[in-house]
């Protein structure tokens, strides 16, 4: 019928090729009709030959003859290089709705994958359309809608994607100069022709994310922004964050990280104060030496001016001499690295210095991450993206945000950050690092990323403590006649008696039951009266 079509159909009329099994219409000689409803004016009759013309009959030879020989699209089997096709796969992969059943084909029992939706039409919703599998591979797709009859397996694929070979697509690297018949064709020099992919291709081209260098933070390619205001801790939390990728140990014992090697631009400290701090921040956290010491590299480029076209030109010779090596790289600080001239407000001069660390991270696979301060005054009322000194642009070609903010707690910060490829961070309340004191000496008060919020319920406890001590001096109380509420009284009393300060001296009779009165285990007294 499809060739009947080709051969006979105009403007005028056509050829409906919508026709699935032709049989249920022409139906054999002498077999009922059944067709709708039996009635008494059209009711089931049999089929009966009414007249024979005289001429003799057209042989299938003949019409053979008139309209040639039929090139519809064939079932045939994968092979020769063509894959076998997993077609249940496949529709998952596609979120194809559907269901299974069998299907008769020359004597093989083939499946038959039947879609709810066809995918080239919307409006053909009555699993009119679907795949046809034999055993042997042969794969072919049908729409029985007129609007789809042209449409095929080949169609098929080339809707999904299939048809492509991704290792034979070239995409643009952002160096590659434009040929010379683009730059004529455009009319400028070095711009490159457009060159739109689909979505499908995106899907197949860009199948996999790309793989996070700081779990939760930030992956390859992608650029990082460590911000706080001055003296606030955010070096000594950069220089955690680079122990711990070293070391390949957690970072706050929240983001997975390494082992990997890390290359520091340093330029906020000079060697000794770096080697001192690094070491001393690993001992907090519990890392050896052995687990770090190969992975750290720095250029100590404080009081060298080496500035930030320097700097990105040395990373680019990094990635040439070792390729692959180092997939995390830092400056710290930001604004030491500003050029003469250069202003940290310079939307234009920021978004060219993102630019180019795209290109180095993305040629190589690695990520960055760039210490910098907040502006002066309260950051607390700001949005995360706006604590920030300088041009807007900082913020905005960041891929990740973190910022922290001073904490209502003696040496303690607050961390919230912004990422463009995860998902939301609650904000983290960690202790302060190991701080320096004025002599030059140093003691670690606690490891870094610990959070405070247990060194709050202490304080509170230790008052509430405090409070249950002043009640019983006076003498003996039952836990009814204790201060506080009652869970935290449960709890910190729990923690008295545990470590032998209070006691059990008695109990009481209240409200038809027995209480226990408590006392303080050096007087061992109790007066308790009402539970």
């Amino acid at each position: 019928m499809e060739h009947l079509d080709k051969q006979f159909s105009d403007d005028t009329a056509h050829v409906d090729i919508g026709v699935f099994n032709a049989a249920r219409i022409a139906t054999a000689w002498g077999t009922p009709k059944r067709k709708g409803f039996n009635t008494p004016d059209q009711p089931h009759r049999l089929s009966k030959i009414e007249a024979i013309p005289a001429a003799d009959r057209v042989t299938p030879e003949q019409l053979t003859a008139i309209i040639g020989p039929y090139p519809g699209e064939q079932l045939a089997p994968s092979g020769n290089g063509q894959p076998h096709w997993d077609i249940p796969q496949l529709l998952d992969e596609q979120g194809i709705s559907h269901t299974v059943g069998e299907f008769d084909c020359d004597g093989q029992k083939g499946t038959k994958y039947i879609f709810a939706i066809c995918p080239f039409d919307a409006a053909h919703d009555n699993q009119s359309a679907g795949i046809f599998q034999l055993p042997n591979g042969a794969v072919a797709f049908k729409c029985h809608h007129n609007g789809c009859a042209d449409k095929t397996w080949e169609s098929l694929k080339k809707l999904w994607g299939l048809d492509i070979d991704v290792s034979q697509i070239k995409l643009p690297t952002p160096q590659q100069p434009a040929p010379q018949q683009q730059q004529e064709q455009t009319g400028l020099p070095g711009v490159r022709r457009p060159g739109y992919i689909t979505m499908v291709h995106l899907r197949k081209i860009y199948a996999a994310r790309r793989p996070p260098i700081i779990d939760g933070l930030l992956r390859e390619g992608e650029t990082m922004n460590v911000i706080s205001s001055s003296k606030v801790g955010k070096t000594w939390l950069a220089q955690s964050l680079v122990v711990c990728a070293a070391a390949g140990v957690p970072w706050l014992g929240i983001f997975q990280v390494g082992p990997i090697p890390v290359y520091l631009f340093d330029n906020e400290l000079f060697g000794d104060d770096i080697h001192y701090r690094i070491d001393e921040i690993a001992q907090a956290l519990g890392i050896p030496r052995a687990l770090y010491d190969n992975n750290l590299h720095f250029e100590v480029l404080r009081g060298q001016d080496v500035f930030l076209p320097e700097i990105l030109e040395m990373w680019r010779q990094i990635h040439q001499d070792h390729p692959g090596r180092f997939k995390l790289l830092g400056i710290d600080a930001l604004y030491r690295s500003l050029q003469v001239g250069m202003n940290e407000s310079d939307n234009n001069a920021f978004t060219s210095v993102y630019n180019a660390i795209d290109r180095i991270n993305t040629q190589n696979k690695a990520a960055a991450y760039l210490v910098h301060h907040a502006s002066k005054g309260n950051q607390s009322a700001k949005a995360v993206t706006d604590v920030g000194s300088g041009a807007g642009a900082i913020s905005r070609a960041a891929d990740t945000h973190l910022i922290f903010r001073d904490h209502q707690l003696e040496n303690c910060v607050v961390l919230e950050a912004r990422m463009r490829s995860f998902p939301p961070l609650a904000p983290l309340t960690l202790s302060a690092v190991p701080a320096v004191g004025a002599t030059g000496g140093r003691g670690a008060r606690r490891a870094p990323g610990r959070t405070a919020n247990k060194l709050q319920q202490d304080a509170s406890d230790a008052d509430g403590k405090e409070q249950i001590r002043k009640a019983l001096r006076t003498g003996g109380k039952t836990r009814r006649q204790l201060p506080m509420g009652d869970q935290r009284k449960t709890r910190i009393l729990s923690q008295l008696v545990d470590n032998g300060e209070v006691v059990v001296v008695g109990t009481v009779r209240s409200g038809g039951h027995d209480c226990e009165v408590y006392g303080l285990a050096s007087t061992g007294d109790g007066n308790g009266q009402n539970s």
